[in-house]
This record gives structure tokens, sequence and C-alpha cells, in this order.
């Protein structure tokens, strides 16, 4: 740590019922309510510092590290149960100018620690210096470590030379002593078997990669734009002719399944790696497959690249698949009409159309407006309510009047209004629209293997906001180029 800057005077502050202006009944649901469950709480911060943490004062005057991702508890809690604080960057210009506070009496954060209907709070907004962002190959060789401020790294495929579409993640996790593995993104693991499904459900995919054809549309080099903050660890998984979904519908022995971590691996090694001078940029090769490069962005490089970061959902905390459009986690969208370009690409016989639904969690659920039940696609779901998921997303939680198509190895640009404050979810109707669909729906294929008809994964991503999809029914020839959808532009309409 090099040094800490103020950003704003201390903070005092009280979350509790008033009992001059609020009736007695009103008074007890205000109570109940901070107790069951955090509530937020938004502070404007100035435009002229940066603030990159809010420290929590304590009574004999020490401070800690408030923000959300250093509560004890996360991994183990639910994303929407953790108290703590968010920075939100909602002007695009690479400082935070929101602190979004998720506060609950009694829990981590409360002053005073006690479930007494109040909440005391003593904040500072500060800018923590850690020092020059730096990224280093792990002494054992087998993943990467990440030291000094807060840094956006983007990972590159440069080759990939397998056959068959495969797909490489990372996921974040600490070790103990003695080298083994003791969390998975905040999540506790104790055997190897819990640490490999840890990496896998808590992971996220960086890339997968095109299956290796004569002719595949040109979608430039593939990228993701990971951020990393001081001490993180992350090691690399590989899916060979396989996606994450798959596994996590079918289970580890379903796919070949590799880790970076030879302990994963029955002491198999599969990376090698290299660094340069500076500790800038990292070279790494997996399963002899996958040659990636990774180089910690500059301040200019990320600017450029934060609204089309900002809807990417790998970027927030919650999330469980890489193929979603995200316009609530950053505050920046909420009440907006936020109009995404895409660039539309087909390699396919069929004439496929895909479309967008709104979805109500990062999960991908729906609330159904009949029966007031929340169907999650990634749940273990009946046939009747599979069928209902569908019948939604392709009627009601539909984006009306919006197609994409294009003709055979063409490229083409559309621009679509979306509403902010939502999270979307992409679907492709396989050779055909929705008017030719009469009720069938085993020719919509989603991002969630257990609702499609044929249970199997249709639609993958590629990098950030890059998604490929499958449009053969039962797989066909699993090459995830029928069409692909990029988003190459953001805008924010008044």
């Amino acid at each position: 740590m090099q040094s800490i800057t103020p950003a704003l005077d201390i903070l005092n502050f009280e979350i509790a019922a008033n009992p001059d202006i609020l009736a007695a009944d009103v008074q007890e649901k205000i109570q109940a309510g901070i107790k069951e469950k955090p509530v937020k709480v938004e502070i404007k911060l100035p435009d002229d510092v940066a603030v990159n943490t809010i420290l929590k004062r304590q009574a004999d005057g020490t401070l800690y590290d408030f923000r959300r991702l250093s509560n004890p508890e996360y991994g183990q809690l639910k994303h929407d149960m953790l108290t703590g604080a968010v920075l939100q960057d909602r002007n695009f210009d690479g400082k935070a100018d929101w602190a979004i506070l998720y506060l609950q009496d009694g829990a981590w954060g409360d002053e005073d620690g006690l479930i007494n209907g109040q909440i005391e709070n003593s904040l500072i907004a500060a800018n923590w210096d850690l020092g020059s962002s730096r990224i280093e190959v792990r002494s054992s060789n087998d993943g990467l470590n990440f030291y000094g401020n807060s840094s956006y790294v983007q990972f590159s495929l440069n080759s990939f030379t397998g056959i068959d579409a495969s797909e490489v993640g990372i996921a974040r996790v600490s070790f103990t002593e003695d080298g083994q593995i003791a969390k998975v993104n905040g999540k506790s693991v104790s055997t190897i078997e819990e640490a490999k499904q840890a990496i896998i459900v808590e992971g996220e995919t960086l890339f997968s990669s095109l299956k290796q054809r004569d002719r595949n549309p040109n979608i430039g080099t593939q990228t993701r734009t990971v951020n990393f903050e001081e001490g993180e660890q992350a090691v690399f998984f590989v899916i060979q002719a396989g996606t994450k979904d798959e596994v996590l519908f079918n289970g580890l022995d379903a796919k070949s399944v590799q880790f970076s971590l030879p302990s994963l691996n029955r002491g198999t090694t599969i990376m090698t790696a290299s660094s340069d001078a500076n500790a800038q940029n990292v070279k790494v090769s997996l399963a002899g497959l996958f040659d990636i490069s990774s180089k910690i962005l500059t301040s200019e490089e990320v600017r450029v690249q934060l609204p089309l970061l900002a809807v990417d959902q790998s970027q927030a905390i919650a999330k469980t698949t890489d193929e979603l459009i995200d316009l609530r986690s950053n505050g920046a969208f909420d009440g907006k009409q936020v109009t995404l370009k895409f660039s539309v690409q087909r390699e396919a016989a069929n004439n496929n159309s895909a479309y967008f639904y709104r979805v109500d969690n990062a999960n991908g659920a729906i609330l159904d407006s009949v029966t007031d039940m929340l169907i999650d696609p990634t749940a273990n779901l009946t046939v009747e309510e599979r069928q209902r998921y569908l019948e939604l997303a392709t009627t009601e939680r539909l984006v009306k009047d919006v197609q994409f198509q294009t003709s055979n190895f063409q490229t083409m640009e559309i621009s679509v209004n979306f509403a902010g404050g939502e999270y979307y979810a992409p679907f492709l109707l396989s050779d055909g629209s929705l008017t030719s669909i009469n009720n069938d729906f085993s020719r919509v294929l989603t991002s969630y293997t257990g609702i499609n008809s044929d249970q199997v994964d249709h639609i993958r991503s590629f990098g950030n906001n890059k998604f490929g999809f499958e449009d053969m029914i039962g797989g066909g020839d699993r090459d995830y180029n029928d069409m692909i959808l990029s988003i190459v532009q953001v805008e924010i309409l008044a």
C-alpha cells in the first residue's frame, strides 16, 4: 500500500424508522425490512476526485475496506444478501461517480453489530493507491497472480489448434499455506472434486473457439476484458468439444475438462506461460489447444471499452451465463433507452432468425404473470415449465419488432433500442421466424441447455458481447457460426 487519499469527509448517518413522522405500523415494517435483507443507498461522489474504495470507520477510529467484494461472507451468501459498497462509473469517464451501499441491520457494516431496528454508518470515500498494476505467472506455472491497483486485463485468443469448437475459462481462487485450493470466488472448498466443480460453476468463460473449417465468418481477434483486484489469483479450465453450460447440465464427466492446476488433473500439466519484464503481458498455452495472450490495459484503452464492458454480464458479480445483455448492474442505464448496434453474420444453409427477450435476474429466470411463479431455466424444470418459459420468451417477454437476419456469408448492422434497468437473453429460431412456429417450441434455441428441446447448448460466447449460434436440432456440426451477433456500439438516449 502506498497511500490513502480521502475524497469525502467522514460521512455519518443512520438508517431507522422515524417515529416523529411515521405511523407505528409503518415503523414496524421498516424495522422488519432492514433486518430481513440489505437496503440500497446511493451516494453521488465528487466529480473532481478519483475514488476507488469505500472505507468503513469503526468506533476506535480504525478503517477497513467496505466494498462488497471484501465482505467476509462473499461467496457464501447469495449475491442479493451481501452487504457492502459497489462503485459505479455511470458516465464512463474512467472514474467512479456513484457509491451504491447495501446495508442490513446487524450484518457486516452495521456499526453496532446489533439487530435493533437501526443501522449506524461512518464511511470515507477514498483513493487507495496500491501501486502499479502487475500480472505475473504463478511460481508453479499453473495460474496468474494480480498485484497493485485494480486492473482491466484483456485476454486475446491468438490461435486454436483443435478441431471441434472448445471453450476456455478462468476462475478466481485462493490457496492454503500448503498450496491447496481453499476458496473459489469466495466459496470454500475442501476436496478436489468440490474445487473442480466450483471452478466450473463460479468461473467465467473467456471465449469459445470456432470449429476449424475452410470457411468461417471473419469475427476478428477474439478478446475478453476482465477486471482484477490486488492479490487475486486465477486458474484456467479447458472444456474440449463442449461448453461450460453443457458440463453444468450433464456433469463433469460429460466432456473432457482439464484445469491449469495439475492437482486437479491427477498430476498432468496442461499450462505453460511466460511474462515480460514489466509484468504487463503474459502468454499462456493451454492443453495444446489454446494460445492466449493477456495484457493490462492502459486507462485510455479501458475508457474506450467502458460502455461495451458495462453491458457485458461477465463484469457483474452475480452471473451464471455469459450470453446475457446486462442493462441492470450499472445504474447508468436505469430509466433510460439504450441503443445497441449489432453486427450480424451468417454461415448457414438454414434461414435462421435471432431475437432477444427480457428476463428477471442473472439466472435468466422469468416471473410468470399468470401464476406469479419464477421460472428459472437453470433449475430442474418439468416439461410444462419449460414449455411455459419458451412461450413467455417468445411472446410477452420478447423485444418487439426486432428480428436479426442476414444473407449467407454476409454481414449487416442493425441498431436496437432496449429499456435500461433490465437483463436480456438471446434465442435463435432455427430455419424460420416466430410467425411460423405455431406453438411448436422445438426450434426455439436458447442459452439454457435444460430449456432447449434437445438438451444441447446452442449459444456460445466468443468474447465480450459476441454470441455464436448453432442452428441444428441435436447440435448438428456444432460449429456455432450459423449466426454471430456482436455488440459494436452502446448509446444511452436521454
